[in-house]
């Protein structure tokens, strides 16, 4: 990791990540202020927080330029696990920001380990790849101390697709920023602007005005007004504290997320195309389409609300990289789309050679299951042609003997 000013851009980059990554140490600064606030909030390791990281990617380059906080509401404890309201805020928070063109786009996310190494565990795994599907986004995790500078590592998909989880490839330290000291003078149409004198220094204008009369003593207010005023004042108290506390009684407006889930697993060549169909939109929608491109060659496969509920379909691939995307018709005309992207190496096929060798083995098998099955089908017709005689012995035995 390079190091610079506040102002420039710091850049953290490994062998094994196909990107550099280049954030603002502003920007991380005011996250670990946060993290380590919250690190302190109580005792045995505070609680942990996490939010969402802004920025853009191209030519190699993933820079974070702003970060979104996640409230979360702890309900499983202080780990920065999420709760199903947790993962609808999410999800408006990452629409929102794909939907600002001019703001920064998510580029990963962030949270705190307060009582774990800097690792991602199952359920940061599982996040990760649900709302993180891109291979260029990254997580970034930072573990606050107490009398020590507060550590924290990137984790990222390496070319092959795959994610290091049990530790970071390089760990590094976040020293608090120095205050900036403030200038002595300030620059102005190219001279330095001379401070103004003192209040006392000026000079003050020969202008008779009446002295104020220290002596004299304001008159008492009658108990009505004072009555008056303490009620305003009470009334003006109550209000700034209701308001302050809307949130504990106003009731919880819980917003709509239209959101698919969609995400990739790779299993020796079969691409598993997953999606949630929990999801409110998955539920609702009457139809769906999944666009497969892969090696040039875009695909759409049509699915009906019952395949829709299977939340997965599997897609042989044939190249290193397969775009998917998934569009939902909802009942009230509208349309949800998604789209994620695999990337990783191409499925080894076997030479032409190899292929007429076992295709031809397939035959052999094939025709000795047929001569197999043809001897069974005499043996059986033998068999039941030799069961017809032994009755027909019995009956003539039987009509024998009444005679």
């Amino acid at each position: 990791m390079e190091s610079h000013a506040e102002g420039a851009p710091a850049h953290w980059s490994v062998p094994q990540c196909p990107f550099t990554i280049e954030y603002s140490p502003r920007v991380l600064d005011d996250i670990r202020l946060a993290v380590v606030d919250a690190f302190c909030s109580m005792p045995h390791g505070g609680v942990e927080i996490g939010g969402v990281l802004l920025g853009k990617y191209g030519r190699g380059r993933l820079e974070i330029q702003d970060y979104v906080p996640l409230p979360t509401e702890h309900v499983s404890g202080p780990s920065f696990e999420l709760s199903s309201y947790d993962h609808m805020k999410l999800a408006e928070v990452l629409a929102t920001a794909r939907g600002n063109p001019r703001g920064g786009q998510p580029v990963g996310w962030y949270h705190s380990h307060t009582r774990s190494g800097i690792s991602l565990t199952a359920a940061d795994l599982e996040i990760h790849k649900r709302y993180f599907p891109e291979p260029w986004q990254v997580a970034l995790v930072m573990q606050p101390y107490e009398r020590q500078p507060t550590r924290a590592g990137f984790f990222f998909r390496e070319a092959d697709g795959a994610i290091r989880d049990n530790s970071c490839y390089q760990e590094f330290a976040m020293e608090s920023l120095a205050i900036g000291k403030i200038p002595d003078a300030v620059e102005a149409g190219g001279e330095a602007a001379r401070l103004e004198p003192p209040p006392a220094a000026r000079e003050v204008p020969d202008v008779a005005s009446p002295l104020p009369s220290f002596g004299q003593v304001a008159p008492k207010l009658s108990y009505r007004r004072q009555g008056i005023l303490l009620a305003s004042i009470l009334a003006v108290a109550m209000g700034a504290w209701a308001y302050h506390t809307r949130d504990l009684w106003l009731p919880v407006r819980v917003p709509e997320v239209r959101y698919i889930g969609l995400n990739t697993a790779d299993a020796d060549g079969q691409l598993q195309i997953r999606w949630d169909r929990n999801s409110p939109a998955v539920r609702q929608a009457r139809a769906g389409a999944v666009t497969i491109e892969d090696v040039g060659n875009p695909q759409v496969v049509e699915l009906d609300a019952a395949h829709l509920q299977a939340g997965v379909f599997t897609y042989g691939r044939k190249g290193g990289k397969v775009d998917v995307a998934m569009t939902l018709s909802l009942p009230d005309g509208q349309r949800v789309r998604e789209a994620t992207s695999f990337l990783g190496q191409a499925p080894v096929r076997p030479a032409p050679e190899q292929e007429v060798a076992v295709r031809k083995e397939v035959d052999d098998l094939a025709r000795k299951l047929e001569e197999e099955q043809a001897r069974n089908r005499k043996l059986e017709k033998s068999l039941e042609d030799a069961r017809g005689q032994i009755k027909k012995q019995q009956r003539k035995r039987m009509g024998n003997q009444i005679r």
